[in-house]
Protein backbone atom coordinates (compact mmCIF):
# COMPACT_ATOMS: atom_id res chain seq x y z
CA UNK A 1 0.00 0.00 0.00
CA UNK A 2 2.14 2.40 0.72
CA UNK A 3 4.40 1.69 -2.08
CA UNK A 4 1.70 2.73 -4.20
CA UNK A 5 1.15 5.43 -2.64
CA UNK A 6 4.71 6.47 -3.02
CA UNK A 7 4.41 5.74 -6.72
CA UNK A 8 1.74 8.12 -6.78
CA UNK A 9 3.71 10.50 -5.38
CA UNK A 10 6.58 10.39 -7.57
CA UNK A 11 3.89 10.47 -10.37
CA UNK A 12 2.24 13.82 -9.17
CA UNK A 13 6.28 15.48 -8.90
CA UNK A 14 7.21 14.63 -11.97
CA UNK A 15 3.88 16.23 -12.93
CA UNK A 16 3.79 19.53 -11.26
CA UNK A 17 7.49 20.01 -12.22
CA UNK A 18 6.88 19.77 -16.37
CA UNK A 19 4.44 22.47 -15.89
CA UNK A 20 6.06 24.47 -14.12
CA UNK A 21 9.78 24.22 -15.08
CA UNK A 22 10.10 26.05 -18.85
CA UNK A 23 10.68 23.89 -21.78
CA UNK A 24 13.67 26.27 -22.87
CA UNK A 25 16.30 28.02 -21.07
CA UNK A 26 17.51 31.89 -21.56
CA UNK A 27 20.15 32.93 -23.18
CA UNK A 28 22.76 34.60 -20.95
CA UNK A 29 26.22 35.77 -22.15
CA UNK A 30 29.01 32.87 -22.66
CA UNK A 31 31.56 34.39 -19.79
CA UNK A 32 28.99 33.11 -17.36
CA UNK A 33 28.16 29.83 -18.96
CA UNK A 34 30.81 27.45 -18.39
CA UNK A 35 29.26 24.04 -17.06
CA UNK A 36 30.78 21.97 -14.67
CA UNK A 37 32.81 18.89 -15.63
CA UNK A 38 31.27 15.92 -14.27
CA UNK A 39 33.74 13.83 -12.04
CA UNK A 40 33.29 10.42 -12.72
CA UNK A 41 31.97 8.73 -16.47
CA UNK A 42 29.10 7.09 -16.03
CA UNK A 43 29.48 4.21 -18.70
CA UNK A 44 32.45 2.80 -20.43
CA UNK A 45 33.11 0.42 -23.34
CA UNK A 46 35.77 0.89 -25.18
CA UNK A 47 38.05 3.52 -23.95
CA UNK A 48 40.40 6.11 -26.16
CA UNK A 49 41.97 8.62 -23.96
CA UNK A 50 44.15 11.14 -25.78
CA UNK A 51 45.02 15.01 -25.12
CA UNK A 52 46.40 18.34 -26.92
CA UNK A 53 48.49 20.97 -25.91
CA UNK A 54 47.73 23.25 -28.77
CA UNK A 55 46.66 26.67 -27.75
CA UNK A 56 42.84 26.86 -28.79
CA UNK A 57 42.18 29.93 -30.75
CA UNK A 58 38.85 32.34 -30.13
CA UNK A 59 36.17 31.41 -32.01
CA UNK A 60 31.94 32.95 -32.39
CA UNK A 61 30.01 34.13 -29.14
CA UNK A 62 32.98 34.08 -27.01
CA UNK A 63 33.37 30.18 -28.43
CA UNK A 64 36.76 28.75 -28.52
CA UNK A 65 38.60 26.15 -31.02
CA UNK A 66 38.32 22.87 -30.15
CA UNK A 67 41.65 20.59 -30.73
CA UNK A 68 41.93 17.29 -31.51
CA UNK A 69 44.85 14.89 -31.92
CA UNK A 70 45.43 12.24 -34.82
CA UNK A 71 45.25 9.40 -32.11
CA UNK A 72 41.59 11.07 -31.45
CA UNK A 73 40.16 11.42 -35.06
CA UNK A 74 41.12 8.23 -36.12
CA UNK A 75 39.79 6.65 -32.88
CA UNK A 76 36.43 8.81 -33.78
CA UNK A 77 36.39 7.69 -37.36
CA UNK A 78 36.91 4.26 -37.05
CA UNK A 79 34.09 3.38 -34.49
CA UNK A 80 31.87 5.80 -36.38
CA UNK A 81 32.69 3.78 -39.62
CA UNK A 82 31.90 0.83 -37.44
CA UNK A 83 28.42 1.64 -36.29
CA UNK A 84 27.61 2.58 -39.96
CA UNK A 85 27.85 6.55 -39.99
CA UNK A 86 30.06 9.28 -40.42
CA UNK A 87 31.45 11.07 -37.16
CA UNK A 88 30.51 14.56 -35.97
CA UNK A 89 32.75 16.69 -33.82
CA UNK A 90 32.49 20.18 -32.75
CA UNK A 91 34.74 22.66 -33.60
CA UNK A 92 33.91 25.48 -31.46
CA UNK A 93 32.85 25.05 -28.22
CA UNK A 94 33.36 26.88 -24.31
CA UNK A 95 36.76 28.02 -23.67
CA UNK A 96 38.74 24.73 -21.78
CA UNK A 97 36.47 22.04 -24.23
CA UNK A 98 38.93 19.06 -24.70
CA UNK A 99 38.06 15.85 -25.66
CA UNK A 100 38.81 13.32 -23.05
CA UNK A 101 37.28 10.02 -24.52
CA UNK A 102 34.97 7.86 -27.51
CA UNK A 103 33.43 5.16 -26.94
CA UNK A 104 31.10 2.83 -28.74
CA UNK A 105 27.81 1.94 -26.13
CA UNK A 106 25.63 -0.73 -28.41
CA UNK A 107 24.95 1.18 -31.55
CA UNK A 108 25.66 4.60 -30.62
CA UNK A 109 28.98 6.48 -30.12
CA UNK A 110 29.77 8.51 -27.14
CA UNK A 111 32.12 11.72 -27.06
CA UNK A 112 33.34 12.70 -23.96
CA UNK A 113 34.34 15.86 -23.34
CA UNK A 114 35.40 17.82 -20.28
CA UNK A 115 32.10 19.78 -20.29
CA UNK A 116 29.87 17.70 -22.10
CA UNK A 117 28.84 14.30 -23.84
CA UNK A 118 27.57 13.81 -27.98
CA UNK A 119 26.04 10.48 -28.31
CA UNK A 120 25.74 10.06 -31.97
CA UNK A 121 24.31 6.75 -34.07
CA UNK A 122 22.46 6.32 -37.49
CA UNK A 123 19.17 6.46 -36.41
CA UNK A 124 17.51 8.37 -33.79
CA UNK A 125 18.45 8.37 -30.49
CA UNK A 126 16.39 7.23 -27.77
CA UNK A 127 16.30 7.88 -24.33
CA UNK A 128 16.44 6.25 -20.83
CA UNK A 129 13.83 8.77 -19.60
CA UNK A 130 10.61 10.30 -20.76
CA UNK A 131 10.77 13.83 -21.94
CA UNK A 132 9.12 16.21 -19.25
CA UNK A 133 8.91 18.29 -22.10
CA UNK A 134 9.83 19.50 -25.60
CA UNK A 135 10.34 22.72 -28.12
CA UNK A 136 11.38 22.18 -31.73
CA UNK A 137 14.23 24.88 -32.45
CA UNK A 138 16.69 25.65 -35.73
CA UNK A 139 20.56 26.18 -35.20
CA UNK A 140 22.00 29.07 -37.04
CA UNK A 141 23.31 26.71 -39.56
CA UNK A 142 19.69 25.91 -40.37
CA UNK A 143 19.60 22.45 -39.04
CA UNK A 144 16.59 21.65 -37.46
CA UNK A 145 17.04 20.69 -33.45
CA UNK A 146 14.52 19.72 -30.20
CA UNK A 147 15.36 20.50 -26.81
CA UNK A 148 14.05 18.13 -24.43
CA UNK A 149 13.85 18.27 -20.73
CA UNK A 150 14.69 14.96 -19.33
CA UNK A 151 14.05 13.77 -15.69
CA UNK A 152 16.61 11.01 -14.98
CA UNK A 153 19.50 10.59 -12.24
CA UNK A 154 20.67 13.14 -10.52
CA UNK A 155 17.48 15.46 -11.28
CA UNK A 156 16.10 17.60 -14.64
CA UNK A 157 18.59 18.08 -17.45
CA UNK A 158 18.35 18.98 -21.69
CA UNK A 159 19.53 17.59 -24.11
CA UNK A 160 19.70 19.06 -27.36
CA UNK A 161 18.90 16.06 -30.45
CA UNK A 162 19.47 17.15 -34.18
CA UNK A 163 20.62 15.59 -37.13
CA UNK A 164 22.88 16.64 -39.64
CA UNK A 165 24.15 14.65 -43.08
CA UNK A 166 22.29 11.15 -41.96
CA UNK A 167 24.29 11.16 -38.14
CA UNK A 168 21.63 11.73 -35.24
CA UNK A 169 23.23 13.25 -32.39
CA UNK A 170 21.92 13.85 -28.50
CA UNK A 171 24.47 16.76 -26.92
CA UNK A 172 23.95 17.26 -23.03
CA UNK A 173 26.06 19.80 -20.80
CA UNK A 174 27.28 18.21 -17.60
CA UNK A 175 25.50 20.40 -15.25
CA UNK A 176 22.20 20.45 -13.35
CA UNK A 177 19.33 22.33 -14.07
CA UNK A 178 20.97 25.95 -14.28
CA UNK A 179 19.85 28.21 -17.15
CA UNK A 180 23.58 29.83 -17.08
CA UNK A 181 25.32 26.49 -18.09
CA UNK A 182 22.91 25.65 -21.42
CA UNK A 183 22.85 28.73 -22.77
CA UNK A 184 24.79 29.18 -26.32
CA UNK A 185 24.41 25.55 -26.44
CA UNK A 186 22.70 25.87 -29.70
CA UNK A 187 25.94 27.47 -31.09
CA UNK A 188 27.56 24.59 -30.04
CA UNK A 189 25.76 22.26 -31.69
CA UNK A 190 25.67 24.55 -35.12
CA UNK A 191 29.97 23.89 -34.90
CA UNK A 192 29.55 20.30 -35.49
CA UNK A 193 31.41 19.34 -38.94
CA UNK A 194 32.48 16.02 -40.68
CA UNK A 195 35.07 14.35 -39.26
CA UNK A 196 36.92 15.00 -42.56
CA UNK A 197 35.64 18.32 -43.04
CA UNK A 198 37.64 20.00 -40.44
CA UNK A 199 41.38 20.73 -41.68
CA UNK A 200 44.82 19.40 -41.12
CA UNK A 201 45.19 17.03 -37.69
CA UNK A 202 46.33 18.40 -34.85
Amino acid sequence: MWTGIGMLGALAIYEVATIILPPVLPAVQTAQVIANPRKTPQRKNIKIVSSSSQTPQAGPHGLAEVSYTMQQRQAVATSANTLGFRALLPKWAYPGTTLLESYVEGQDLDLEFSNMMAVEAKTPIASDYPAGSSVNVTLSNGVPAQWLLVYGVGGPGYRLLFEEGGTYVRLEMFSAYVPSALANVKTIAAQFSPLGSMGSDS
